[in-house]
């Protein structure tokens, strides 16, 4: 007996199981709920970016990491993706390249090792933006 594919049941089930695997594993709930944010939502939280996040100050770009790594709950994927690429990261120590990338570099692991400690980011860097709280008044009803 063939199925709609010509090759049997075996395979339509494959198929089909296969696309429920990827269904449910794209409609999984990791983070932000991108399929149901409002626009006015999300112009509202980059603005609050904008307007308060100063990207040239070393101890807000390392808050920024810390709370990113730190917080899964609110940040889903990305801080999984982000805490993987730190630690692929420290094998660049082992390459020769520019002192300030070097610098730069080395910042960054510290607040990925700090993201790690007992301690809230806050209480780690000197930055009065927080993206983690952002993230919550914006996506969460102020759930501050």
């Amino acid at each position: 007996r063939f199925g709609s594919n010509g090759y049997g049941n075996y395979y339509d089930n494959y198929d089909y199981n296969a696309y429920s695997y990827q269904q449910q594993y794209r409609s999984a709930d990791y983070g932000i709920d991108f399929s149901n944010l409002n626009v006015i939502q999300w112009i509202s939280m980059m603005q609050e970016v904008y307007d308060k996040f100063d990207y040239n100050d070393m101890e807000c770009q390392k808050r920024l990491i810390c709370e990113v790594m730190q917080s899964p709950e609110y940040f889903g994927e990305v801080s999984d993706k982000v805490r993987s690429g730190f630690e692929y990261a420290r094998y660049l120590e082992f390459l020769s390249m520019p002192d300030d990338f070097r610098e730069v570099l080395d910042e960054y692991i510290d607040a990925s090792e700090r993201a790690i400690g007992q301690k809230t980011c806050q209480e780690y860097f000197d930055c009065p933006y927080s993206l983690k709280d952002s993230v919550k008044r914006n996506f969460y009803g102020n759930a501050l």
